[in-house]
């Protein structure tokens, strides 16, 4: 029923408090006093009051939305390390929030001081080379080594994430935090890597701090120019100059500075991760060593353009974009024999022409392999362009980030996220993106090489525990339940959610678990396998009731998670058995596993006991032997009152028949007696 490996917890939890709007006895939250600078779609931000230092208010929360996954263990090596010069929580708790006592993550966090680089920038123009080695290179590197250390991305290096404050004529830089949305959502497109680029805010998932020393070279050319002229481009168009040229190139066209600096920045902005600048080579530069670097473009330029519409294109990169964004004629483009001829001689790969050849045929009527015009293309997209993740139909996203994008689209309902999320798990496409790239975070691949398979099925079952809402939990660990009845509980643990149930159950309809409630602790507890009520496998109408699952299900939760009494739900789910205790036949037996289950309830809250009751297999065997037994003699007992019927009626019958051959008889000798008195008074004449 169980894997005995159960998967480890992710995260760990943050302690419970039920004061409404008060954080460990410490602050206040003042709920009529939302911060629009640090809220977002994933959270809203108060001021607090902070009761050790009342009247200063230093200090913000930020509120999560229970609707998606975060950075938990971010936050967690945060609160415990010695993260400086970045915004971090001070104090997490989970507590009721607001006026109608919803349960949240709040994090309180000490706000920023100072003015954004954007600002400074704006109120005292570019900053000098020697401010920006002095002050702010040295500080995000500092930042970006905890993160490297974790193995993890800040996300959101950009101006508008940095603080400076004038201290003294001493510059302070502090570095905005990275936990309150998933990670790179609100960062720029302009200060992103071409791969993260080009799939949604929602999908870009956790990468690694290379991308965010890119992001860093962004900022150093914002910093000493004043303006970055790209960020008013179109997404569209930024994408497309950024795949045709080298990022130095889109963003530095007239660079003016030092020797020295501008190969820096060349460092920072090269588009080939595997050469691009990382801790050790700005910390060698920061300390005087010095290094040429030629500009590097990531995509090979063809010796003759492909045309698609009006639009010429030089590189498979622009092509396969170009092919995304227009997919129905996409799916036309790669039919055209042009297509697979323009890569082998204008690009001059014919091994990637063999790929595409190969690939375009299966969706021919010849091949033995049919697979959709949908998956084809994908899959065409992905050959030309391996590194910038899975594009198919509505949606665009590298592995890292499907538990968020999944996440998002069962939030929002959008159906056809949602279907085509399906169908990229039920075909081979993931397996191809994570054979094709050599970017990514390398524990998530890990993680996904050695569970994709197992998650198909779970995807494909309806059965209590799986579909689309059991990856929903595979994907985000730190995922609360989602289900409408405790979703405003904070339910981050299977324990979390006992506890609830069990306060609810009074007011709340709870008989059958729904989907997310069942996916939830088969998902926390590792369950390969539907729950079944093996002791009954021989009954089926009893192994398939609906209810006794879910007490089945809840009972085995109440065990793994260790919560020794449930006395309200056991209460509960004994009066709703009361009800399906048709399917023993005898009378006195149903009145005595009521009192069973009355029993239960009186010793104590354990649903495994209510179970058994209602499952024992001696119990039933009798029951349906007895039931039996009565059948048997019924038919005897029918039997021989047919027979009896039957005696009576053939008697019934030859009583009849012999008074009706006995009045024949009779009317004959009259006959016969009139006819000889007649014959004889005649003869007497």
């Amino acid at each position: 029923m169980r894997d005995s490996n159960q998967k480890p917890e992710k995260t760990k939890a943050f302690h419970i408090t039920h004061k409404l709007n008060t954080i460990s006895e410490k602050y206040t939250i003042l709920a009529s006093s939302p911060i629009r600078e640090f809220s977002s779609i994933f959270g809203q931000a108060f001021d607090v009051n902070d009761l050790g230092n009342p009247g200063v208010q230093d200090k913000f929360v930020y509120v999560f939305d229970p609707s998606y996954g975060y950075r938990m263990d971010i936050i967690s090596e945060m609160m415990e390390n010695t993260f400086t010069n970045i915004v971090k929580p001070i104090h997490c708790e989970i507590l009721p929030v607001g006026e109608v006592n919803h349960y949240r993550l709040c994090a309180v966090f000490k706000k920023p001081a100072g003015i954004t680089l954007r600002s400074y920038v704006k109120q005292f123009g570019p900053m000098s080379e020697q401010q920006i080695m002095d002050y702010v290179i040295p500080i995000v590197t500092k930042v970006l080594m905890g993160f490297e250390e974790l193995g993890q991305s800040h996300g959101g290096i950009n101006p508008d994430n940095i603080y400076i404050n004038n201290v003294n004529n001493i510059l302070d830089v502090t570095v905005g935090d990275a936990i309150r949305e998933p990670c790179g959502f609100s960062q720029p497109a302009a200060y992103e890597v071409i791969e993260r680029m080009q799939v949604m805010p929602i999908a870009k998932g956790v990468s690694d701090v290379l991308n965010d020393y890119f992001s860093l070279g962004i900022t150093v050319v914002y910093l000493t120019k004043g303006n970055l002229p790209a960020e008013l481009l179109s997404l569209e168009e930024l994408v497309y100059r950024r795949i045709e040229e080298s990022a130095y190139e889109v963003y530095c066209p007239d660079f003016n500075g030092s020797a020295a600096f501008k190969n820096m920045v060349k460092g920072l902005l090269c588009d080939r991760r595997t050469e691009r600048w990382g801790t050790t080579k700005v910390i060698e530069w920061l300390k005087g060593r010095r290094f040429n670097f030629a500009v590097l473009r990531l995509y090979k330029k063809a010796t003759r353009i492909f045309n698609i519409g009006e639009t010429k294109y030089y590189t498979t990169g622009s092509v396969a974009q170009a092919l995304y964004n227009d997919w129905d004629l996409g799916k036309k483009v790669i039919k055209d024999s042009k297509f697979v001829k323009w890569v082998e001689g204008g690009i001059a790969n014919p091994e990637m022409a063999e790929r595409l050849s190969y690939t375009v045929k299966m969706g021919s009527s010849a091949s033995f392999i049919n697979i959709s015009e949908d998956e084809i293309l994908c899959r065409c997209i992905m050959i030309i362009d391996p590194e910038n993740g899975i594009r198919y139909k509505s949606i665009a996203l590298h592995i890292e980030g499907f538990g968020s994008l999944l996440c998002h689209a069962l939030s929002k309902n959008i159906q056809d996220n949602i279907n085509h999320i399906y169908q990229v798990l039920d075909s081979s496409l993931i397996n191809m993106a994570m054979e094709n790239r050599t970017l990514g975070n390398k524990i998530f691949a890990s993680y996904m090489i050695m569970n994709l398979e197992r998650f198909k099925l779970y995807a494909k079952k309806h059965e209590f525990g799986f579909g689309m809402e059991r990856l929903l939990y595979e994907f985000n660990t730190t995922l609360v339940c989602q289900s409408p009845l405790v979703i405003n509980y904070y339910c981050f643990s299977v324990a979390r959610l006992l506890t609830v149930l069990n306060d609810i159950c009074e007011v709340k309809d709870i008989q059958i678990l729904d989907r997310h409630i069942s996916a939830f602790i088969a998902a926390k507890l590792n369950f390969r396998k539907e729950v079944r009520i093996s002791t009954v496998s021989n009954y089926p109408e009893i192994e398939s009731n609906r209810l006794l699952r879910s007490v089945a299900l809840l009972s085995i939760a109440q065990r793994e998670a260790k919560v020794p009494n449930l006395p309200n739900l056991t209460k509960k789910y004994a009066a709703s058995l009361r009800g399906i205790l048709t399917f023993i036949k005898s009378k006195t037996t149903r009145e005595e596993v009521a009192k069973r289950l009355d029993k239960v309830v009186e010793l104590g809250g354990i649903l495994e006991e209510l179970l058994n009751v209602c499952c024992d297999v001696s119990m039933i065997k009798k029951d349906n032997d007895q039931f039996q037994e009565a059948q048997k003699k019924f038919l005897e007992l029918e039997t021989y009152i047919m027979n009896a019927s039957n005696n009576r009626k053939i008697f019934d019958l030859g009583y009849n028949y012999g008074l009706k051959i006995a009045m024949v008889i009779s009317y004959f000798v009259c006959t016969v007696a009139t006819v000889i008195i007649f014959g004889r008074m005649m003869f007497d004449k």
